[in-house]
């Protein structure tokens, strides 16, 4: 096996949250337990990485860290508006679509970070959609999970599958151009479009 991951190693989130809260304790720190899921969540299993993101926290926050500081320390966007965001998507509510890509935006969600808890989203969407049950989710709370799961539902494994190819061509692209707020918007379109692909094939097979 590869050595040199070991000095960051994979811990298990509950391990990692309760590691943060000691450090917020010990610093004496109100952190909301959302707040310390976020930091743990974000940081993928890395008990390194997840402290010295909560060091920044703490350093630019006063007694008490909530989890919309961590989303605007991250640059990221809340599990209810990336829920909504898809909502949308699905509903092919395009106006919509576009409009709370932008309010998310506007809110400090930076492009980058943004398109990752999409591409998160996605991978989600795939894993319940595959009924893959014991295998944790990346982009929201597992409190989510049921919700998440009537939308992967509603979408199908296919049309995830090809929304994930989708947004993912568009994350490479972006290091490559100065418009990439324009090719998340342009893939986003092309997610609201996918579902009558989907209903097509469906309809061909019939008539076969």
């Amino acid at each position: 096996g590869g050595g040199s991951s070991r000095a960051n190693t994979v811990a298990a989130l509950p391990q990692i949250i309760e590691r943060l809260a000691d450090i917020a304790k010990s610093e004496n720190m109100e952190v909301e337990p959302a707040a310390l899921e976020l930091v743990a969540r974000r940081a993928a299993g890395s008990m390194r990485d997840s402290q010295s993101l909560f060091d920044q926290l703490l350093a630019s926050a006063d007694k008490r860290i909530t989890a919309a500081e961590v989303h605007r320390l991250l640059g990221t966007a809340s599990d209810e508006r990336l829920m909504e965001l898809f909502a949308s998507i699905i509903e092919r509510q395009r106006n919509q679509t576009l409009a709370l890509f932008s309010h998310a935006l506007s809110e400090g969600g930076q492009l980058g970070e943004l398109t990752d808890q999409i591409l998160n989203y996605l991978r989600d969407l795939m894993v319940l959609a595959a009924e893959a049950t014991n295998v944790p989710l990346i982009s929201v709370s597992e409190t989510s999970r049921d919700a998440l799961a009537k939308q992967a539902q509603t979408w199908g494994l296919n049309t995830i599958v090809a929304a994930l190819q989708i947004v993912s061509e568009a994350k490479l692209k972006m290091q490559r151009a100065t418009f990439g707020r324009a090719l998340v918007e342009l893939a986003l379109i092309r997610l609201t479009l996918l579902e009558q692909l989907q209903s097509l094939d469906a309809l061909l097979t019939e008539l076969a």
